[in-house]
C-alpha cells in the first residue's frame, strides 16, 4: 500500500503531557498512561437562558467534544453520554429526539439497558423531553412514556417524575447504583456538572485505511483515512511526510475519526485523495 511508505507521527496531549509516537504498522500498547480528566456537562431546557431551544454542551478538561442546540440542532430530547467503567473514556455520545420521534423513546430504552453494569452515564433533557403533554405537567398516556419513566426510575431518578414540558433535566449515574451520583431539574436556568477522574489508556496510535472509491464519472480515486486510536479527551496533532522533496500543502485541515468519540462535535473523517501529498490535522 502506498500509504505505508510516508512516515506518520501522532502527538497526544493532556495538561502538560505531550507525547510523539511514530506509527509503524504496529505498535506496543502494553504500558498504560494514567491523568486526570475533568468532564463537564451543560444541559438547559427550552426556558434557559438562551431564550431558544436550549443548548447542550459536553467538555473534557475545558475542551469542546459535543456542542448541540435543541429544535432541529441535534440536542433535542435527551442526550446521553457512556463513559468506561475502567478507562473512565467516552463508549459513546448519543441523542434521542423523544419530542420528534416517539419511536426514540424504544432506541432510548434499548441503548441503556444494553449498556455495561457499572460504566457512568449521563443523562440530560435539552430543549423538551417528549414526555409531557404540551404546555403541562401531564405525561403522554403512551406505552413508550410509561416505559422511558419507568426505566428512569430504576436507573434511581427521583425528580424526572416531576418533569414538566419544556424543563430541562440530567442525572449522572454509575449503572446498577442505585442512588445518582447527581441529579437535578430545572426550569430557568443551566443545569451544571462536572466529574473528575483518572483517565486510564493504552498508548494512542494510528490505524490507517486505504481503499478506491469509485465516483459518478466511474472512475476510481484512492482515498486514505486515519484513525486516532486514543482517549476522546486528548488533544491530537498528526504529521505526515515521506521522502519526496515535492509535496505541496492540500487546501484545509484533515480532521480525524475517533475511535471512543464516533459522534464527537466536527471530528467527523474526510478522505485524502489522491495526488494530493500532504495534509495535516491542526490542534
Amino acid at each position: 500500500m502506498a500509504v505505508k511508505e510516508k512516515l506518520l507521527s501522532l502527538g497526544a496531549g493532556l495538561g502538560a503531557m505531550f507525547t510523539t509516537l511514530s506509527c509503524p504498522d504496529a505498535l506496543s500498547q502494553s504500558q498504560l498512561i494514567t491523568n486526570q480528566v475533568t468532564y463537564s456537562f451543560q444541559t438547559e431546557g427550552a426556558y434557559g437562558p438562551s431564550y431558544g431551544y436550549g443548548n447542550f454542551n459536553f467538555y473534557a478538561n475545558n475542551k469542546p467534544i459535543f456542542s448541540a442546540s435543541g429544535g432541529g440542532g441535534n440536542a433535542r430530547g435527551f442526550n446521553v453520554i457512556q463513559l468506561n467503567k475502567d478507562s473512565k473514556d467516552v463508549e459513546s455520545i448519543k441523542n434521542y429526539d423523544t419530542w420528534g420521534d416517539p419511536s426514540a423513546h424504544l432506541r432510548l430504552q434499548n441503548d441503556i439497558r444494553a449498556m455495561p453494569s457499572g460504566n457512568y452515564i449521563y443523562l440530560g433533557v435539552t430543549d423538551e423531553a417528549g414526555l409531557n403533554v404540551w404546555d403541562s405537567c401531564d405525561f403522554k398516556n403512551s406505552t413508550e412514556v410509561s416505559n422511558s419513566l419507568a426505566l428512569l426510575v430504576s436507573l434511581g431518578s427521583q425528580q424526572i417524575t416531576n418533569i414538566c414540558y419544556r424543563d430541562g433535566w440530567a442525572m449522572f449515574i454509575q449503572k446498577d447504583n442505585p442512588i445518582p451520583l447527581f441529579e437535578q431539574k430545572s426550569t430557568p436556568e443551566i443545569i451544571n456538572f462536572s466529574f473528575s477522574t483518572s483517565l486510564i489508556y493504552p498508548s494512542p496510535y494510528l490505524s490507517i485505511e486505504s481503499f478506491l472509491n469509485p465516483n459518478e464519472n466511474g472512475n476510481h480515486r484512492n482515498d486514505t483515512y486515519l484513525k486516532v486510536n486514543g482517549p476522546a479527551s486528548l488533544d491530537y496533532k498528526i504529521n505526515v511526510s515521506n521522502n519526496l522533496k515535492d509535496w505541496q500543502p492540500a487546501p484545509g485541515d484533515f480532521y480525524f475519526d475517533h475511535s471512543s468519540a464516533k459522534y464527537r462535535y466536527n471530528e467527523s473523517a474526510y478522505s485524502i485523495q489522491n495526488p494530493q501529498r500532504f495534509f495535516k490535522l491542526s490542534e
